[in-house]
């Protein structure tokens, strides 16, 4: 075949999709969008003439993100979910050049480098999951090109300190494009839109799939300056959303209040399921997120164990540093218990002790 070598030794994406009746693998929102509001949407889609193309960038939609965000229009670019915006900056950035990021972190930093033919370097997180900061700035010495750093963490799912993000903005000023992957900032309570205002390299993702609900629809967005908007805009695909992904997208932004209170289930859930975790003689780390990373003595015979109970997590102990990790998305409550009452069963102590 006429296949790129590179391309042959990528094992890809690795996801295997398993069938459970409680799914907390995906750090999906456990939610879907209300019915009054598919149908108010499904009346909207019924007026979009589908033999039309929509706008090749998606205008309308970065201006309703912009008025949200009270960011310049300009500075706003979208795609077909924050995973095509990755792509794009290694385009942007990164081809014949460097790609920077951590590990463990979200692999298709790594994925898109190796695909795009970019010199790609992991920087092994400390011990406590923070940034090894000198270690950085050693790898950025002499190079140029896109920095990664997924900010609340995944799947660690800390949240790194505005001191130490303000050090990176600095030191990768002059030949790099600083990426902060805010998927799951909506559950930290923290963004860095006011860092991204002050340093005209740095760009900020954002998705409509945690938060928001929208995992089906995929549409991501970013915050970046004007200048550099316009840029990485050069990279997305022409007509890279439909007109159905931009009319889903903008009814999510009217959902303020809704979007508010699921925020707040997630939170008031992540607290108690993170106190029942301990109780059951799990190790589970801090989090950020709308998910918790947690350790046990035998991770496959855990996760094995779970899903004959009906309960889907993600096994993460192939990753480095995570030996005996599992991951689980924070749910319903009764999707939350069920999941904690096989997990008893399965490591033979009584939920609660």
């Amino acid at each position: 075949m006429a296949v790129r070598d590179d391309i042959q030794n990528l094992s890809g994406y690795r996801y295997s999709r398993r069938k459970a009746q409680t799914k907390l693998d995906q750090n999906e929102s456990p939610d879907d969008l209300p019915m009054k509001v598919k149908e108010a949407l499904l009346t909207r889609l019924a007026e979009i003439p589908f033999n039309r193309y929509p706008e090749p960038d998606a205008r309308q939609l970065r201006r309703r993100i912009a008025a949200k965000h009270d960011w310049e229009e300009p500075g706003v670019v979208v795609a077909g979910g924050s995973n095509e915006l990755i792509r794009s900056a290694v385009i942007t950035a990164g081809i014949g050049r460097s790609v920077v990021t951590v590990k463990p972190t979200f692999p298709v930093y790594a994925d898109q480098a190796r695909i795009l033919s970019a010199e790609l370097i992991e920087i092994p997180l400390t011990e406590t999951f923070e940034l090894p900061l000198q270690a950085i700035a050693e790898a950025l010495e002499g190079r140029r090109g896109v920095v990664f750093i997924a900010n609340p963490a995944a799947p660690t799912g800390n949240l790194f300190g505005r001191e130490q993000l303000e050090h990176l903005a600095q030191r990768t000023a002059r030949d790099w494009i600083l990426i902060l992957d805010e998927a799951y900032h909506q559950f930290a309570s923290s963004d860095s839109l006011s860092l991204v205002r002050r340093h005209p390299h740095l760009v900020s993702l954002r998705t409509f799939s945690k938060a928001f609900g929208l995992g089906g629809v995929r549409v991501g967005y970013g915050f970046a300056h004007p200048d550099l908007a316009t840029e990485m805009r050069k990279t997305v695909m022409p007509f890279a959303l439909s007109a159905l992904q931009v009319a889903a997208a903008e009814a999510a932004l009217d959902l303020d209040h809704l979007v508010r209170e699921r925020v707040e289930a997630t939170l008031r859930e992540r607290k108690r399921l993170h106190q029942a975790l301990a109780s059951l003689g799990t190790h589970p780390y801090p989090s950020e997120t709308n998910f918790i990373l947690f350790r046990v003595p035998d991770p496959e015979a855990v996760f094995e164990g779970l899903v004959q109970r009906g309960v889907l997590v993600r096994r993460q102990d192939h990753l480095d540093s995570l030996a005996g990790a599992l991951r689980v998305t924070v749910g319903r409550p009764e999707e939350n218990e069920k999941f904690l009452q096989a997990l008893a069963t399965v490591l033979g102590v009584k939920a609660g002790d």
